[in-house]
């Protein structure tokens, strides 16, 4: 069922004594560049979910050159697998510096060894081709002071722009929230795009609770299932109290 559309979250409350979120993220935003439209640009977990739903042998990018956009470890997860089904270049494009990167390192060392070029300080600025990708237009940018986060501004700058003949462009530059799944649910604390819960996964609804990428923002499958188990505890203890009780 489709919450939204089969059903709601309020409906939901209304035929169940416990309701766990464990909403993921979803493909990443378009980034608005002249060109994206075109043939050869796709989210990278598009292009991961094809290719772990195809086998190997019926997908290959020989002959074709690669750039990936993004530092995290979808993106460097993408680079890798575009490298080892046959690409004659794969290109890493990320606006911050090396350290930078929020990828694993172990996984960064994964895709240098499968020849995978990076390009720090570097952003996109429009992608052209006659029908497909035939080209990256990009500039240098230069960062700032560490803000509080402890990562640095970044500016793009003029004058610097540089072509990179490519023919598949791949965006992996952050998954967006299904906030809006959330609007209007009793009791429900936002802070920003996620979900406030406590330390046992319970929301501000003694009904709901919460786990994985909308309550943390986006880590890993293990983290959600955690958290999965956590909850799954908790709502055990407070039917048990309620049955015996009864």
């Amino acid at each position: 069922m489709r919450i939204g559309t089969d059903t709601s979250l309020a409906e939901l409350l209304d035929h169940h004594d416990a309701v766990f979120l464990g909403v993921g993220l979803g493909y990443s935003a378009p980034l608005g560049l002249p060109g994206e439209e075109l043939a050869g640009v796709h989210d990278a977990l598009a292009f991961i979910e094809v290719l772990k739903a195809t086998p190997r042998r019926e997908m290959s990018l020989v002959g074709e050159r690669v750039a990936v956009i993004g530092a995290g470890n979808t993106a460097v997860d993408a680079a890798i697998q575009s490298a080892r089904l046959g690409a004659d270049k794969v290109y890493l494009l990320f606006r911050r510096g090396r350290h930078d990167m929020r990828a694993y390192e172990h996984e960064v060392a994964k895709a240098l060894r499968d020849g995978v070029e990076l390009l720090p300080q570097v952003v996109p600025v429009a992608i052209s081709g006659t029908g497909s990708v035939q080209a990256v237009t990009c500039r240098r940018t230069e960062l700032g002071e560490p803000g509080p986060d402890g990562r640095p501004p970044v500016t793009a700058l003029e004058g610097t722009e540089f072509e990179l003949e490519v023919t598949r462009f791949l965006r992996a530059t952050g998954q967006a929230p299904h906030a809006d799944l959330f609007a209007g649910a009793p009791g429900l604390e936002m802070e920003g795009t996620r979900v406030v819960v406590d330390e046992r996964f319970r929301t501000g609804n003694e009904r709901i609770w919460a786990g994985g990428d909308c309550v943390n923002g986006g880590k890993e499958v293990v983290n959600a299932v955690e958290h999965g188990k956590q909850a799954a505890r908790d709502i055990d203890r407070m039917l048990r109290a309620s049955t015996e009780g009864s």
